[in-house]
């Protein structure tokens, strides 16, 4: 019988580490490549069965990363005896540089633009008013009626085209429910506000904040819609029952529908933008898309449908502040981040207590700095993925501890008729509520990944 030849794990002294290859390597230290470094650093006797485990990845695949960080110098195998040791060159560079962080702001931007641009039409070309018409009418002067009404145009919006364009649209019928039937305006708006930012979490293109993480930690967009839909949807119901609650006397008061309300025509451009953006986003999420890609190309077609009516001209609603805020605002978060990514990824500590103090940093970093700026931070670190899952529900649940912790909940307070009374409510009313759903959530993504 033939000597078996050399297996390719079996080295029987150190070789030299090789030169880092160039950017084309087809793989990000900041996916499970990253984490399964850092396992490797704290625990250099790992065998591959127990590496797997801890990155939460199969055997096979655990092979082919460790294969690849070898081959680009970053680990080492030793001969050891009867088994493999890894040794980690921790002087190798990790590659991330300000551009990549430029690249995500960019398409931060370019997510944004496209998503107010899309609702901003919507609301201008009649939209707005043939939603507040039909709203009132279906509500029946019943003001808990009209109460979930908002919200389930709210949750089906955000699917459509994310927190920020639901706000732009709704909180303007929100006002108008409230200049024509006199309906309370706060709790329809915090209603809007709080169902917008907690089912962002849903839906990889729910909200910007997503779309950082998963293209910085290469997620699959099936993969976090399938771990995070039912967490999102459950954190949802609970802090928009808790606000029906503590707003229930407002709405128990009931309304006064106008004569004729429900029976206009409803908008073709606005409305076939909207339903074809969901039926992308849909599309994209089955095809393993960029899920920032649909509204993007909706919004392009939708201004060139525009220019073609010469009704272009101011069509494009560039968030500039927001974007110059990101890249501003992400260096001050980013050592922040960074140790909390040290910390959170130790394979000794508890997942779920891990989980939940991460969760709670990130919504203390959005009530900050808003949402944007840290989760740009942390699509740059390798973190383990159930921590990256804690982190985003920190980062659109969470947020709503504070009216200024998200992009979505500052464009709905300069967009409400009277935000200076709901503002001083939105603590006592929303922040407990918030951090139970942010509870909530997060221990239903752990117990997923379980």
């Amino acid at each position: 019988m033939p000597p078996r030849p050399p297996h390719h794990h079996d080295h029987p002294h150190p070789p030299e580490p090789p030169e880092p290859p160039e950017d084309g390597r087809g793989w990000s230290i900041v996916s499970n490549h990253g984490y399964a470094l850092l396992c490797l650093s704290a625990n250099p006797d790992l065998r591959l069965w127990q590496l797997a485990a801890m990155v939460g990845v199969r055997e096979r695949s655990i092979h082919r990363i460790v294969d690849q960080l070898a081959e680009a110098g970053y680990v080492t195998r030793v001969k050891d005896g009867g088994r493999l040791r890894y040794q980690v060159h921790r002087e190798m560079p990790l590659g991330r540089t300000w551009l990549s962080e430029f690249t995500v702001g960019t398409l931060l931007a370019l997510f944004l633009t496209a998503a107010l641009s899309i609702s901003a039409d919507a609301g201008r070309n009649g939209l707005a008013d043939i939603a507040t018409a039909r709203l009132a009418a279906w509500g029946r002067g019943n003001g808990h009626l009209l109460y979930g009404l908002v919200c389930a145009a709210t949750l089906v919006l955000t699917a459509a085209v994310s927190l920020d364009g639901a706000v732009i649209l709704l909180v303007p019928v929100v006002n108008r429910l409230h200049r024509v039937c006199r309906v309370p305006l706060r709790p329809l708006f915090l209603g809007c506000v709080v169902v917008a930012n907690a089912s962002s979490l849903a839906l990889p293109q729910g909200n910007p904040t997503n779309l950082v993480v998963i293209q910085g930690l290469g997620v699959d967009p099936a993969t976090f819609t399938r771990h995070m839909a039912v967490p999102s949807l459950v954190a949802t119901a609970v802090i928009a029952i808790a606000v029906a609650v503590l707003d229930r006397s407002a709405l128990s008061s009931g309304y006064e529908a106008p004569a004729g309300a429900g029976r206009g025509r409803l908008p073709l451009a606005p409305v076939l933008a909207v339903v074809a953006t969901a039926g992308a986003n849909l599309a994209a999420l089955a095809l393993s898309l960029p899920p920032w890609a649909p509204i993007c190309v909706a919004a392009a077609l939708l201004w060139a449908w525009r220019a073609a009516q010469r009704q272009g001209a101011g069509f494009l609603r560039a968030p500039v502040r927001i974007s110059v805020q990101v890249l501003v605002l992400v260096g001050a978060t980013d050592l922040a981040i960074t140790h909390l990514g040290a910390a959170a990824t130790h394979p000794g500590a508890p997942v779920l207590l891990t989980m939940v103090g991460v969760a709670a940093v990130a919504a203390g970093l959005a009530a900050a700095v808003t949402n944007l700026p840290p989760s740009v931070a942390l699509g740059q670190l390798p973190v383990h993925l159930p921590v990256a899952y804690a982190a985003l529900a920190g980062l659109s649940v969470g947020a709503l501890i504070a009216p200024r912790g998200s992009v979505a909940t500052l464009i709905a307070f300069d967009l409400a008729d009277d935000p200076a009374p709901i503002r001083r409510r939105f603590a006592r009313a929303v922040a407990p509520a918030a951090a139970l759903a942010t509870a909530a959530a997060v221990a239903l993504i752990w117990a997923g990944l379980a």
